[in-house]
């Protein structure tokens, strides 16, 4: 794979987008753009003369097709040498392959930028909502540590639902009027190229959030991913201290936030602010951009606000009628969703809400736990491949 031609490009409103021509060995005949698209008030911290946001994006791909890495541009020391010990975590979660090769000329370490912005990655949903108020110093008093979030289009809500997009959006600009910082939108192309074949869930998301930090990397010192997982070092997921955090560079640190706390005690801290529930988006089933409040996310959270904070907050988490019957059946996808119902069985009996009680502890005691996915997809291109390979007509005659 090999990615060249990087350039900023200029987009209506005064935007820019930073775009690159992405060749794969397996496919010569056949390239595509990808591209970081920002508003015109972070143009400005576009770097066309820089590879590394394309190293940390497409990290995982690169991987995944077992082909090597190439940058045409310059590219941080440190970065590099991070990038490449991230195979040896996968290896250690899911049996993959230690290795992957990286190739971009070497860029000379530089001192960080002291002025440089500190940004969160913002979607609305608990993670980020808690990591929001934490770095507007709205949980503790404590001074603040961020200036700014970022909401990122083409992440979890795909660029072609357009209307899913903007009401993601709204909800994200309520939530972090809430929160007390302002709200970028920032863009990305990635899932819609043959980036999408990396595994989204146990490998690539928190890459892609690397790489949208490093394209900005002339405007910031330290870009913050709200953890979604609450398990120790070996809690695999797509995005964890252990992978996220070597995808820094000299210039731009990337750095996880709330890793190791329950979501439970998240959503109390998130409930201590007020208005802090009023635009709360967790659900990643709806095309709308809102929450569906059927999927096992959304029933799970609006029980967990109603143990906590009463039936009245959050109103964005609808309650559909038969919202207990589904907690009774809540379907337990590992260890976590346990914990999480065992919280909402103590808090639903701290507060006298026993139906509540009842059904979490029905789902508790009735549903089987099934085990995490661990096991990571092979690319849809590879898999032919292998099927090509296996088909006796495909063999070479002896």
């Amino acid at each position: 794979m090999r990615v060249d031609r990087i350039r900023t490009l200029p987009v209506p409103g005064g935007g820019a987008r930073l775009a690159a021509r992405v060749r794969y060995d397996d496919r010569p005949w056949r390239a595509e753009t990808a591209w970081f698209e920002v508003p015109a008030a972070l143009a400005d911290g576009l770097d066309p003369t820089a590879g590394d946001a394309f190293v940390a994006a497409f990290l995982p791909l690169a991987h995944a097709l077992g082909e090597p890495l190439v940058v045409d541009a310059p590219v941080d020391a440190g970065l590099l040498a991070g990038a490449a010990a991230v195979p040896a975590v996968w290896h250690r979660w899911y049996g993959l392959d230690p290795r992957v090769t990286l190739r971009a000329p070497v860029r000379p370490a530089t001192p960080p930028d002291a002025t440089g912005a500190r940004v969160a990655f913002f979607s609305g949903g608990v993670d980020s909502t808690f990591t929001a108020l934490a770095g507007a110093g709205r949980l503790d008093g404590g001074a603040p540590w961020l200036d700014e979030l970022w909401f990122v289009e083409g992440f979890d809500v795909r660029l072609r639902a357009r209307a899913g997009l903007a009401a993601a959006r709204r909800a994200a600009e309520g939530a972090a009027a809430a929160a007390g910082r302002p709200l970028h939108v920032v863009r990305t192309n990635l899932r819609d190229t043959r980036w999408h074949e990396a595994d989204w869930a146990l490998v690539a998301h928190g890459a892609l959030l690397a790489g949208i930090a490093h394209a900005l990397r002339r405007r910031l010192r330290a870009a913050w991913i709200a953890a979604s997982v609450s398990g120790g070092d070996d809690a695999p997921w797509g995005s964890h201290p252990l992978t996220d955090e070597r995808l820094s560079s000299a210039t731009v640190v990337v750095r996880q936030h709330g890793f190791g706390v329950e979501r439970i005690e998240k959503l109390r801290a998130v409930a201590s602010v007020p208005g802090a529930l009023a635009h709360l988006r967790v659900c990643w089933v709806s095309r709308a951009g809102d929450n569906c409040g059927r999927c096992h996310k959304c029933v799970q959270a609006r029980a967990m606000v109603d143990a906590l904070a009463g039936p009245d907050a959050a109103p964005a988490l609808p309650r559909p009628p038969d919202f207990l019957a589904r907690l009774r059946a809540h379907p337990l996808e590992g260890g976590h969703d346990a914990r999480n119902l065992d919280a909402i069985v103590v808090e639903a009996r701290r507060r006298g809400l026993g139906a509540l009680a009842d059904a979490a502890a029905h789902a508790r005691a009735a549903v089987p736990v099934v085990a995490d996915r661990v096991a990571v997809r092979m690319p849809r291109s590879r898999r032919r491949a292998g099927l090509r390979a296996w088909l006796p007509w495909s063999r070479p005659s002896t």
